[in-house]
């Protein structure tokens, strides 16, 4: 019987040696070394700065060791960005976890310098402080007759705040 005839395989399937891939022997050690390499040697071992054979893993290399000293572009953004962190109860907004995440809506320096509505401001700041210290005055004189304080009617608030402008223009004319 004669014996089985196989085909041989094509030779566009066997993969073509290349350089990288022939097993070469480090010239210093005994470990593996690139046989792209000018020296034929392992990247511990090769001197030459400008060799092809270790170009990407210098590379590499320089890379990773960026990231450990955190020099790496990547690390560096990230560091601002964790500057720009804020203490917890810094804002009444729990949401804002980083400064210049908002915007200024209102800004007090540009309420001031119309006047208009400085002036507005500070007459409804004194009219709020006179008339608390004046119910504070009403409220303790009742009380150290025995009677109830009842809220002041609009008629009176009128005739009273009249009568104290009135005085003021009097002690403004002298």
């Amino acid at each position: 019987m004669p014996p089985k005839r196989t085909s041989p395989t094509p030779t566009s399937r066997q993969p073509t040696p290349t350089r990288d891939m022939l097993i070469v022997q480090c010239s210093k050690c005994p470990k593996r070394g690139k046989a792209t390499c000018s020296q034929q040697a392992c990247l511990k071992c090769c001197t030459d700065e400008s060799c092809s054979g270790h170009y990407e893993q210098r590379q590499y290399q320089i890379q990773k060791d960026l990231i450990l000293k955190s020099q790496h572009p990547i690390n560096l953004e990230a560091k601002k960005i964790r500057e720009l962190k804020t203490q917890p109860g810094a804002f009444h907004e729990p949401a804002l976890k980083y400064m210049n995440e908002s915007l200024l809506i209102w800004s007090f320096d540009e309420y001031m310098k119309n006047q208009k509505w400085k002036d507005d401001s500070i007459r409804k700041s004194r009219r709020f402080v006179e008339g608390n210290l004046y119910k504070m005055f009403k409220f303790k004189e009742r009380k150290q007759f025995g009677l109830p304080y009842k809220k002041e009617s609009r008629r009176i608030r009128f005739k009273r705040v009249v009568d104290h402008l009135y005085r003021e223009s009097l002690n403004s004319s002298k």
